[in-house]
């Protein structure tokens, strides 16, 4: 294992001389029982990403991760630190994503960022990390339309989309698919597994569009919860950044085939044994595994399934009352501060 880095300076970039750093956020409760389960499965991929720099950021100073959860990152070698990046939205949990990834764009030396969300898990190493080119981006279309707009504006949330657009000086672009229901829509993409080139400068700029649009209380409540996803898909376009697909491997939606059809046919004949990595939301704290079946046919599914139980996904978030109280509190905050 990598000898770790635990504090709250960022990472030195005369260190790094790797292709790619791979980054997540963290907080307390069940953030951190899955941020466990994804470091282990990167160290325990394979090839040369069993060695590769890793970086779990804990971002809000209000919910910091167990001395058990650090002892872990540090076992595993991953670089931990705990730095106050989210000072001004620290009632909002998603600011995190945005605010980390441009701090450590700005920091690493690394050619490329890969961002990860906790719910994710890696089952084989990943072949496309670190090969990227300047102006490039890889991504994949968000599972669902939601709280995206279809290709020719004409839905609920169109006059919300049209109107960002012009705040921003956006032409409209070429649509996309989206996973879950097939659907044509402007461009609106999975922020939780990215990787970019960091010469593009993209992370900061997601980050700038984003905080305009809390600043300026561009969004109702009701597409609120995911303005940071809104932020990056339009960021992607408003730079004309060149969408490099992910493709079915990655970034493979395992709550969607745990409980309902995918409908985009690329998706619809998978072959397991080629997925790399796989976003799986909370669908092991409803307290059963879903894909164990698939799981258990190989020895790496084994092993994660056993971890999964392990490191206690299969049980729901336990708050205390307190940690209740000020979550809600938090969520309604954000939503009187920075909606309309």
């Amino acid at each position: 294992m990598n000898q770790p880095t635990s504090n709250t300076t960022p990472p030195s970039s005369k260190v790094n001389a790797e292709p790619f750093d791979i980054v997540m956020c963290v907080e307390s409760g069940y953030f951190e029982r899955q941020a466990k389960l994804l470091l282990y499965s990167i160290r325990t991929a394979g090839e040369k990403y069993r060695n590769c720099p890793v970086y779990i950021y804990q971002g809000r100073a209000k919910y910091p991760v167990s001395r058990e959860s650090r002892a872990f990152f540090e076992q595993y070698g991953a670089h931990f630190i705990s730095t106050s990046l989210n000072t001004k939205f620290t009632h909002y949990t998603f600011a995190n994503k945005p605010l980390v990834c441009a701090h450590h764009e700005q920091h690493s030396s690394a050619k490329c960022l890969v961002y990860m969300d906790c719910d994710m898990m890696v089952y084989q190493a990943p072949k496309l990390f670190g090969s990227l080119g300047p102006n490039q981006i890889q991504i994949r279309p968000e599972d669902a339309r939601g709280y995206g707009t279809a290709h020719d504006f004409k839905d609920e949330n169109g006059p919300i989309w049209e109107a960002v657009y012009q705040a921003y000086g956006i032409a409209p672009a070429p649509a996309v698919h989206t996973i879950h229901d097939y659907a044509l829509v402007q461009p609106y993409y999975n922020a939780g597994h990215f990787q970019v080139h960091r010469s593009t400068g993209f992370c900061q700029q997601w980050l700038d569009n984003f905080k305009r649009l809390l600043k300026e209380k561009m969004l109702p409540k009701r597409t609120f919860i995911l303005a940071e996803q809104m932020a990056f898909s339009f960021t992607v376009t408003q730079m004309e950044l060149a969408v490099v697909p992910m493709g079915v491997s990655y970034n493979f939606p395992l709550n969607l085939w745990a409980f309902d059809e995918i409908k985009h046919p690329e998706y619809q004949k998978v072959d397991f044994e080629e997925l790399a990595t796989l976003h799986y939301h909370k669908i092991f704290a409803r307290g059963t595994n879903p894909a164990k079946p698939w799981l258990e046919k190989t020895e790496r599914g084994r092993d994660l399934a056993a971890k999964i139980e392990e490191f206690g996904l299969l049980e729901s978030a336990k708050l205390s009352w307190q940690d209740k109280i000020k979550r809600r509190f938090d969520n309604r905050l954000a939503h009187w501060k920075y909606s309309h």
